[in-house]
């Protein structure tokens, strides 16, 4: 829900080298947690048999984004129970074993 927050920080970050490094940090901080999370997966021996966790840390990154929850919910329409019903589904196929 802070996908409208990030999009200023973005956006802003081209015209501010401050801004532009709280962006990179901020996108460092985000790949790094779920990259956590998929190693926990892994560690659990959750995640599927044909997944590495850096490839589910790329499936969390990507659609797990803010602006991927922002392009759905405010670009498209989808509530946000939708929007969550619809992740935790997406999620549970592409992870779990």
């Amino acid at each position: 829900r802070v996908g409208g927050l990030f999009a200023v920080i973005r956006d802003a970050a081209t015209a501010s080298e401050e801004v532009s490094d709280l962006w990179e940090r901020i996108g460092a901080e985000f790949y790094a947690n779920q990259l956590a999370i998929a190693q926990s997966l892994e560690n659990k021996q959750a995640l599927r048999s044909d997944r590495t966790a850096a490839q589910a840390a790329d499936i969390l990154w990507s659609i797990n984004h803010p602006d991927y929850f922002e392009l759905m919910t405010a670009g498209r329409g989808w509530t946000v129970e939708e929007y969550e019903r619809w992740l935790n589904s997406l999620l549970r196929e592409q992870l779990l074993g």
